[in-house]
């Protein structure tokens, strides 16, 4: 995820919010695990991301910090 100063392009952070880990013996695009919800938080404005798994993260917009 990538948060990107609207006005000039730039980057201001980049981040993985999560990584999945691939067994190798069943089909890998069996074992993919995607966002589910995307939405900014009215109480305190982070970014709270669900994966498929129920995996509940908070991105800070400002800084990118994350959290479970």
């Amino acid at each position: 995820m990538r948060a990107v100063e609207v006005s000039t392009g730039k980057v201001i952070w980049a981040k993985q919010i999560y990584k999945t880990k691939y067994d190798r013996n069943p089909e890998k695009d069996m074992q993919d695990v995607f966002i589910v919800d995307l939405k900014i938080s009215p109480e305190d404005g982070v970014l709270v991301i669900v994966n498929e798994a129920g995996i509940v993260y908070r991105v800070g917009l400002s800084d990118g910090n994350i959290k479970k």
